[in-house]
C-alpha cells in the first residue's frame, strides 16, 4: 500500500520533535549538573562568610545581653533584695532564708545567686539543696583569657599535630598532643584553674556555676548551668538522626561518664586509677550532681573538679539511636561506632571539632553557643588548623616557611636558625620569627622492666644510670635543650627535693655494682651473664623509642657505646608511634624511652608507680614497679589537704624512687618554640610553666 506524503511528513515531523526532547532532556541534564558544581563551589564560598558574620552577630547579641542582663538583675535586686526574713513558727526564731529565685527563667540561675546563699549556709538541708556548704568556686582575680579589645575576632591559627592521631576518645587514648590541643579547647568541666596561681584550691566557675564541699571534703554536690549545651557532631546528621538537634549538657552526662570510667569492662584504666576511693555518683536531677568520696583525698578535688565529661546522647546509643544496655554499654565504649567513623569528639567547650583529614589536617571552629561567652569576651582566633606531620622535620620546615604560626625545632635546628645563622634575610635574623626558650614540667626517661629478672635488682639500675653520660648527652647533642634530673619532681614546685642531685657519670660506680649485684664479665663475649634459677642471662638488649628521631639516635648511640665498655650490649630501635603505643600498653618492652607531662604545681604518684597497675594491662605502670613502701606513702599522700604538709611527704617518695631507680631519670625539656610575628598578644607561661599551653589570649594579623 502505498504511503501518503501528509504522513511522512507526520512522520519526520514526530522524529524531530522526538530528537528534539532528547537533546533538550541532555542539556538540562548538562546544565542543572553544572549548576549545581557551580552551586557547591558558592555555598562552599560563602561557607566562610556566613561564619564570619554569625561571629559578629553572636559579638553584637553577647553585648546586648549583657546588658540587658545586668539591667534586669539590678531590677530584681533592687525589688526584693538578697536574703530576706521569715515569719517563724510558733515559739521559734527567726532564721534567715536564701531566696534562691525560683521564679526566674532557668538560665538565670547562676553566679549572681551564691553571695546571698552563702549567707544562709544549713548542712541540715535535704541533699542537693545549695545552701548546704560555702561555695568553693571564686572568680579568677586575673580576670578573663581573652584582650578585651583584640582587633581581629576572625583570625585562623595554623599549629602543628604530631604525629597521626591513634583516636580522640579522651579516656581510652593518652597523650599528650590530644589533650594540649583538642581536650583543652574542645572540652568542658566543672569548674576551671585560675589561669596564673593555678592550685587544686584555686577554682573559676565553669560547667558548674556553684560547687559546695563538706569539711571533710568526702561530699561535693554540683550545680551545673542550664545554659550549658553539647556541640553538634561532626558526622551525616541524615545518617544518625538521633544525634541532631540541641542537646543540653546535664548532670546525668557526668554521671554516666564517671560510671564508664569505674566499669573495670571499660579500657579506662589511667583515669580508674584516681578514682579507687569513689564511693558514689548520683544525679539528684538534670543539674544537681553528688559525688561521694570514701575518705578525704586530696586528689577528689582535681578528679571532680576537672573531670571529664562525655555525652551520653552519643555514647550510650547505639547507631540505630537505640540505647546499650547497662551490662554491655562499658564494652560498646571502647571501641565505640562514633569513635571508629573518627568524626573526632563531641564537646561543651568553645571549640568544636569540624574535620579530621587523615594525613592532612584536624580543624576546629569558635563554638559560637558556648555559655562562657555571655559571660566573658569572645576568644579572638576563630579556627585551629592543626596540620598532620609524622616526622619533625617535616613540622620544623613548615615553620621556618610560615606554613606554621607556631611550632618547637630541636637543637640541630637551634644550631642552624639562630647560633650559626648569618644570612641578614633569613625570619629569625630579620626578627619575623621570633624565638623563645623555657622550661617545662615535662621530663624523659629510659624505663626498665623491674619484672624482668635483668632489671630486678636496684643495683643494676643504679649502673645503668651511672653509666649514662646525662651531662654531656644534654650540651653536646640537646644544646641545653635537655637539662639532667634527678627524680619525677619538678624542680620550680615547691614540692621539689633540692637536696637531691642528679647521678653522675661514674664508669667506675656502675662496673662495682655489677659485680655486686652478681652479673660477670664473660671474657670470650665481652658481655656480663649471670645464672637465674639454672638458666644463663646475658647482659644483650633492645632499647625502644618512639622515631625517628636523630638525636635520640645519636644519644642513645653515645649511651650504647658506654654501656658496651663494661660488659652490656644495647641495640637502640626506633619505633613508629602508633605501633610503639600499641607494644607499650601490651607491656612487650623490658627498655625504652619515653617521656611524661606533670602539671608542675603539685604531684601524685599512684597513676605510675602504684603496684595495683600491674594488673591493668592498660595501665601506666609499663615497667611493673612494685615498692609497697611506695604504695603506702603514695595513698598517704592523697589524704594530705595540708599544701606545706604535702611538701614533706612528696620529697620521701621522691628520695626512694631515686635510690630505687625505676627508671633511668634522663632529663628535663626546655622548650625551643618559635612564633611569628602575625601572632600577637602571646601569653608564653599560663599556669607560670607551660609555653603556649594556650592560644585563648592570642590574635592574629597577618
Amino acid at each position: 500500500m502505498e504511503q501518503s506524503p501528509l504522513s511522512g511528513y507526520v512522520k519526520a515531523a514526530a522524529f524531530g520533535i522526538l530528537a528534539l526532547v532528547v537533546f533538550l532532556a541532555f542539556w538540562q541534564r548538562t546544565s542543572v549538573e553544572d549548576k549545581l558544581v557551580a552551586l557547591d563551589r558558592t555555598v562552599a564560598d560563602l561557607g566562610d562568610k556566613v561564619g564570619e558574620m554569625r561571629s559578629d552577630l553572636a559579638a553584637t547579641n553577647r553585648e546586648s545581653a549583657k546588658l540587658r542582663g545586668a539591667n534586669e538583675t539590678l531590677l530584681k535586686l533592687l525589688a526584693r533584695g538578697g536574703v530576706r526574713v521569715q515569719q517563724p513558727a510558733e515559739g521559734g526564731t527567726k532564721q534567715p532564708s536564701v531566696d534562691l529565685g525560683m521564679d526566674d527563667k532557668p538560665t538565670d540561675w547562676g553566679w549572681d545567686r551564691n553571695a546571698a546563699i552563702d549567707k544562709a549556709l544549713d548542712p541540715g538541708r535535704p541533699l542537693g539543696t545549695p545552701g548546704r556548704y560555702k561555695n568553693l568556686l571564686r572568680l579568677d582575680p586575673a580576670g578573663p583569657e581573652a584582650p578585651l579589645d583584640a582587633p581581629n575576632l576572625k583570625g585562623e591559627i595554623r599549629l602543628p599535630w604530631g604525629p597521626e592521631p591513634k583516636g580522640f576518645n579522651p579516656l581510652i587514648e593518652n597523650y599528650a598532643t590530644l589533650s594540649n590541643e583538642l581536650l583543652t579547647y574542645v572540652l568542658d568541666t566543672p569548674a576551671q584553674r585560675h589561669w596564673k596561681v593555678p592550685s587544686s584550691f584555686n577554682w573559676k566557675p565553669a560547667l558548674c556555676w556553684r560547687v559546695e564541699v563538706s569539711p571533710d571534703y568526702k561530699e561535693y554536690t554540683l550545680f551545673f548551668r542550664r545554659d550549658a549545651f553539647w556541640q553538634k557532631p561532626a558526622v551525616d546528621l541524615r545518617k544518625y538522626p538521633h544525634l541532631a538537634g540541641r542537646h543540653r549538657l546535664t548532670a546525668h552526662d557526668a554521671a554516666f561518664t564517671f560510671a564508664i570510667i569505674q566499669d573495670k569492662q571499660s579500657d579506662c584504666a589511667v583515669a580508674r586509677s584516681y578514682l579507687d576511693e569513689l564511693e558514689s555518683v548520683k544525679a539528684i536531677d538534670d543539674f544537681t550532681l553528688v559525688v561521694r568520696w570514701k575518705k578525704t583525698l586530696f586528689i577528689s578535688l582535681a578528679q571532680t573538679m576537672e573531670a571529664t565529661i562525655l555525652p551520653e546522647f552519643v555514647y550510650g546509643f547505639d547507631p540505630e539511636g537505640r540505647r546499650y544496655p547497662k551490662e554491655t554499654v562499658a564494652q560498646e565504649f571502647n571501641n565505640h561506632w562514633f569513635d571508629r567513623l573518627r568524626a573526632g569528639l563531641v564537646g561543651s567547650g568553645p571549640y568544636r571539632f569540624v574535620k579530621y583529614e587523615p594525613g592532612k589536617y584536624v580543624r576546629m571552629e569558635r563554638w559560637e553557643d558556648w555559655y562562657g561567652f555571655k559571660d566573658e569576651p569572645v576568644f579572638p582566633i576563630r579556627v585551629r588548623h592543626l596540620r598532620i606531620y609524622n616526622e619533625p622535620e617535616t613540622m620544623m620546615n613548615w615553620l621556618h616557611t610560615g606554613e606554621l604560626d607556631i611550632g618547637w625545632f630541636n637543637a640541630s635546628r637551634y644550631r642552624t636558625w639562630v647560633l650559626d645563622e648569618t644570612d641578614p634575610k633569613s625570619p629569625v635574623l630579620r626578627g619575623d620569627l621570633k624565638i623563645y626558650k623555657a622550661p617545662t614540667p615535662v621530663y624523659y626517661y629510659v624505663g626498665w622492666k623491674n619484672s624482668d629478672p635483668m632489671f630486678s635488682d636496684k643495683r643494676v639500675r643504679q649502673a645503668l644510670t651511672y653509666a649514662f653520660n646525662r651531662f654531656e648527652i644534654c650540651d653536646k647533642i640537646f644544646l641545653g635543650q635537655r637539662i639532667p634530673m634527678a627524680a619525677p619532681l619538678y624542680p620550680a614546685s615547691k614540692e621539689a627535693d633540692p637536696d637531691l642531685k642528679p647521678y653522675p657519670f661514674d664508669m667506675a660506680k656502675a662496673k662495682r655494682l655489677l659485680d655486686e649485684a652478681g652479673w660477670q664479665m664473660n671474657p670470650d663475649t665481652g658481655l656480663r651473664e649471670r645464672t637465674v634459677k639454672g638458666q644463663t642471662l646475658v647482659m644483650d638488649f633492645k632499647l625502644y623509642y618512639p622515631g625517628p628521631n636523630a638525636e635520640y639516635q645519636n644519644a642513645f648511640d653515645y649511651y650504647k657505646n658506654d654501656l658496651l665498655k663494661i660488659g652490656i650490649r644495647m641495640l637502640p630501635q626506633s619505633v613508629q608511634w602508633a605501633q610503639f603505643q600499641k607494644d607499650l600498653g601490651d607491656r612487650k618492652y623490658k627498655a625504652f624511652s619515653l617521656g611524661w607531662a606533670l602539671n608542675g604545681w603539685e604531684h601524685d604518684f599512684g597513676q605510675i608507680w602504684h603496684s595495683r597497675g600491674i594488673q591493668d594491662p592498660q595501665s601506666s605502670n609499663y615497667i611493673e614497679f612494685n615498692n609497697p613502701e611506695v604504695d603506702r606513702l603514695s595513698d598517704a599522700l592523697r589524704r594530705i589537704m595540708d599544701p606545706e604538709k604535702r611538701i614533706a611527704a612528696v620529697r620521701r617518695i621522691g628520695r626512694i624512687l631515686y635510690e630505687e631507680q625505676p627508671y633511668t631519670f634522663f632529663a628535663w625539656r626546655t622548650d625551643f618554640r618559635g612564633y611569628w610575628k602575625w601572632v600577637h598578644n602571646v601569653e608564653e607561661k599560663p599556669y607560670f610553666i607551660r609555653p603556649f599551653l594556650r592560644t585563648f589570649p592570642f590574635w592574629i594579623e597577618r
